[in-house]
């Protein structure tokens, strides 16, 4: 069973995921670098050019490969992520092979699968004389001394030839000492651990086990925090002196591979078997390596000291003392594509479901109220504005009709139904004064998200009734300085029922804060503490069984089978709110399965979250009292917290993949960028 070291569950112990840890270890490493620094203005110039339609999920090219299994299908992709390094060997390759880094490794890595099986002994025998076969590579060229007379050479490739069998025998014998027949066995084995705990960022936990089970997946840079590791060795310090020094190390992660090999995973076989399916895979940052930093620079995002462009000028390979300015460069790519995620969830002009919510303060619940008052009169009045929406049910001389539009002489169009409802071809089409036209139902309310055209249709088939149904509800916070924020969540008894936020109908008499504070005590157990100012209004329509509140007061219940179905327009408030107890318990009620603090920066993530849900968060957080009690107590926001829920990206969220996608295959294939110098880095198994 797989399980971190000590040092590594230290690290988790502390609340930080392995993606927050790059994100975190990167931004400090960059703090401290003299070398690159991010230019803030002409980052935010960069992202404004971004529009939302530009961003999408990068998917691997299908490989021309039919796998028996899963198993030799997951071994294939491991071994493929765990080669995919020699970008410092691009011109060197192009030189021999007429080939990039990652078309020669995936090249070889389709010859190995077709030609045998890929598992830990085909790794653990893998001979440098099988590299020319595999990978197309040559280890050796000939070199003419005089004429007629030639001699052998290592040619420029074979050190990239060497690290490949390296890596490929040392997988093989870490897999035959822990039992594994293949990355598969691995994968199987870690992926059941990570659920058996019941983990909530399955992804992170992947990467870092990636990590621990294959040191070429360990893809960090040890950081000394006074002098070098050289320095450390010649010093005369006694053992223990040295070992404090070790001690006070710390890393700058990056586990691009590994982020990459999960990636595979969860996108091929996620939608098949919830085992691979990762819930914080947009978590995930952008997978650094000398590109982004080179299409960063074009842009003048990424500044470099004048020490380090002469390196990139020269295209002198970083290493050994310049390992530093190579770390600085991938780290300063890791932060300012964060910084640019975070802009773009601000700042992008994404539409949540138009007229559906609304953030307003507390100064405009007069106005609220004497709205809903107009719109009530609006249902009655004849030849009203509702009409003007579409889809109303009306009587014209005791026969039902169906308002379809207006006509600009101020004439309404309608269908008039026959007895059998069903039977379109019956129906007959006329015009007809307001005046002479009764408004029965509407299907639509202003300022509601409407039903769906097939809703609709059924609406006006079935000639369902309409009612209203309103709910109060609190969004809670949990708030400790210098921890991201929590907020309460709850997921209801019902089958598949996502996690929303607690909520229920007003008694007799209840004002909105009194509803929301006694129905979040009463599903939760949580005391709740309403903020000074600030609400946000959900409202919607659906069709669906009457509520089982009203159902119960119904003259027909308990027979369900006359249980009403009816298009409900439904208006739901939410008010920001506090945890008042800190040690309030958590007591599910029977409405509920589960109640569970939930970290602002995981709702975004958790594919069993409701996408409303999102969005209700998203303008809580966009609240000045919201705001002000983070302040307060001076909590820890996440990068792009405020913006959960953006449809942006294949599954509704601008994230690291999308925006790597944009960077790395559109911007990084210009003419004018592919001649700015990449950094060359020839000493790495990382990228």
């Amino acid at each position: 069973r797989w399980r971190p070291p000590r040092s590594e569950r230290q690290t988790s112990a502390l609340g930080m995921s392995t993606f927050g840890e790059i994100k975190a270890s990167t931004a400090r490493y960059l703090k401290e670098n003299d070398d690159v620094k991010i230019n803030e203005e002409a980052l935010r110039k960069f992202a404004a050019t971004i529009r939302p339609q530009d961003l999408r999920e990068a998917e691997r090219t299908p490989f021309p490969l039919k796998f028996p299994d899963r198993s030799s299908e997951l071994n294939f992709l491991g071994l493929l992520n765990i080669l995919n390094f020699g970008s410092g060997y691009r011109e060197e390759l192009h030189q021999h092979c007429n080939r990039g880094a990652y078309d020669t490794i995936a090249g070889g890595c389709i010859a190995m699968h077709i030609s045998q099986t890929i598992n830990a002994d085909l790794l653990l025998n893998m001979k440098l004389v099988d590299i020319p076969q595999l990978f197309r590579m040559p280890i050796d060229v000939d070199v003419q001394v005089k004429p007629a007379m030639y001699t052998t050479k290592p040619s420029s490739v074979r050190p990239l030839a060497s690290k490949i069998v390296a890596v490929c025998n040392e997988c093989g014998r870490i897999m035959r000492s822990r039992g594994w027949d293949g990355f598969a066995d691995f994968v199987m084995e870690a992926l059941r651990e990570i659920r058996r705990k019941k983990s909530q960022t399955p992804a992170a936990d992947f990467v870092r086990a990636c990590g621990e089970a294959f040191p070429a997946f360990r893809d960090r840079y040890e950081v000394l925090p006074a002098s070098t590791a050289s320095d450390v060795e010649e010093s005369k310090d006694t053992k223990d002196e040295q070992k404090d020094q070790q001690d006070q190390a710390w890393y700058v992660s990056f586990y691009k591979k590994a982020q990459l090999f999960a990636g595979d995973v969860h996108r091929r076989f996620g939608p098949e078997d919830p085992l691979f399916h990762f819930e914080d895979i947009h978590s995930s940052t952008v997978c650094a390596d000398n590109v982004l930093p080179a299409v960063l620079r074009h842009f003048g995002i990424l500044e470099t000291s004048d020490e380090l462009l002469k390196c990139l000028d020269a295209r002198k390979p970083l290493g050994g003392k310049d390992a530093a300015k190579e770390c600085a460069l991938r780290a300063g790519a890791v932060t300012a594509c964060e910084m640019i995620l975070q802009w773009l969830r601000e700042n992008a002009k994404a539409q949540f479901v138009a007229d559906t919510m609304e953030v307003e303060d507390a100064k405009a619940d007069k106005k609220s109220t004497e709205n809903n008052a107009m719109d009530e009169e609006a249902k009655v009045s004849v030849g009203s504005k509702v009409a003007l929406h579409g889809l109303s049910r009306a009587e014209f001389n005791g026969i039902e009709a169906i308002v379809v539009g207006k006509l600009k002489e101020g004439r309404h169009a309608i269908e008039l139904l026959p007895e059998d409802r069903h039977s379109k071809n019956a129906r007959k089409k006329i015009n007809v004064k307001p005046a002479n036209l009764k408004l029965v139902a509407s299907y639509t309310r202003p300022g509601f998200q409407p039903l769906s055209e097939k809703e609709l249709q059924c609406a006006r088939t079935e000639g369902l009734d309409e009612t209203e149904d309103r709910s109060c509800g609190c969004v809670v916070f949990r708030v400790e300085k210098g921890e991201v924020p929590a907020v309460l969540m709850i997921r209801h008894t019902k089958k598949d029922s996502p996690w929303t936020f607690p909520k229920g109908h007003p008694g007799s008499g209840e004002d909105d804060q009194t509803c929301a504070v006694r129905e979040t005590l009463e599903e939760t157990g949580v005391q709740a503490a309403p903020l000074e100012s600030g609400v946000v209004d959900e409202r919607y329509s659906f069709i669906g069984k009457l509520h089982s509140d009203k159902w119960k007061k119904h003259g027909d219940y308990p027979d369900s089978k006359k249980r009403p179905m009816l298009v409900t327009h439904k208006s739901v408030r939410y008010l920001p709110a506090k945890e008042a107890s800190p040690s309030g318990e958590l007591r599910p009620t029977s409405e509920a399965q589960a109640v569970e603090w939930v970290p602002i920066d995981e709702v975004v993530v958790r594919s069993t979250v409701a996408e409303f849900s999102r969005k209700i968060l998203q303008s809580m957080l966009a609240l000045p009292s919201v705001k002000q009690l983070f302040k307060e107590v001076d909590a820890t926001v996440p990068v792009g917290a405020g913006a959960i829920g953006d449809n942006t990206g294949t599954d509704g969220v601008i994230n690291s993949g999308a925006l790597d996608f944009y960077l790395w295959k559109v911007l990084g294939k210009q003419p004018e960028i592919r001649k700015v110098p990449r950094h060359l880095m020839q000493d790495t198994v990382f990228y």
